[in-house]
Parts: C-alpha cells; structure tokens; sequence
C-alpha cells in the first residue's frame, strides 16, 4: 500500500535536510511505533512494516518510544520459533 502524505514544499526540505534516515523511512517508523503504542498493530505486524526480525523489532521499539508488551499469542508464537530454530 502507498500512503501519501501532502505537507507543504517548504517543510519537506527541511525535514530532509534533518532526517538523516530520510523523509519517508522516518515518516515510516513514526508511524509505525504510534499504530504499535496505540494497540492498533502487533511487534511481528510492526517487524513485518519494517522488514526487520522480531528481535530487531524489539530493540526498534526499546530505542523509539515502544510500549513492549506481548500479548499470550505472542509468547506462544515466539517460543515457538525459538523451539524451531534451536
């Protein structure tokens, strides 16, 4: 899905000028991080987004203003694929 964003000129420049990232990367986890915050999407939906790993996913978070918390499906899930994995 694309989503487009209409700011004005002025203040797209100098946000790319400041978002080392770059616009849409950033534009990207900020919204990311509010739709995980705000119980919307999940951290593997959230990893998925992203194209990192669960566990890349969890440090995303810790470093971004996440609220970690994992749902029991969640737990399951992720033993789940530590048990496979091993």
């Amino acid at each position: 899905m694309t989503l487009n964003i209409q700011i004005p000129p002025e203040l797209e420049q100098m946000l790319r000028k400041r978002l080392a990232k770059g616009l849409e990367r950033e534009a990207l986890e900020q919204l990311a991080v509010a739709w995980f915050n705000a119980g919307h999407i999940s951290s593997r939906q959230l990893a998925t987004m992203l194209g990192l790993s669960w566990h890349e996913a969890q440090i995303f978070l810790k470093q971004n203003g996440g609220v970690l918390t994992m749902t029991i499906e969640e737990v399951r899930q992720e033993a789940a694929s530590i048990l496979e994995n091993q």
